[in-house]
């Protein structure tokens, strides 16, 4: 989600590939697999905090609703405890 939220992923116009995601996660020294990545995924789309965004280049992209940003805010919050 963090991921996703910093890089303004947050239309369907405007949504990451699984492989920007994985550079992003890379760089920032998170080393994760293109699978973990895809599950991760595909729960937060499922409990509907992401959701599938245009094709780019035969490939799916993904961007961060209202909910996944309410869901880091309260992580933030928590944290801040």
């Amino acid at each position: 989600l963090l991921t996703l939220q910093t890089n303004d992923a947050d239309c369907s116009a405007f949504g990451l590939t699984i492989s920007e995601m994985l550079d992003d996660l890379n760089a920032n020294g998170n080393k994760k697999s293109r699978m973990t990545v895809y599950r991760r995924l595909k729960g937060l789309t499922e409990n509907g905090y992401v959701a599938k965004g245009i094709l780019e280049n035969h490939a799916d992209t993904f961007y961060i609703l209202a909910s996944g940003k309410d869901l880091l805010k309260s992580t933030e919050r928590k944290g801040n405890e």
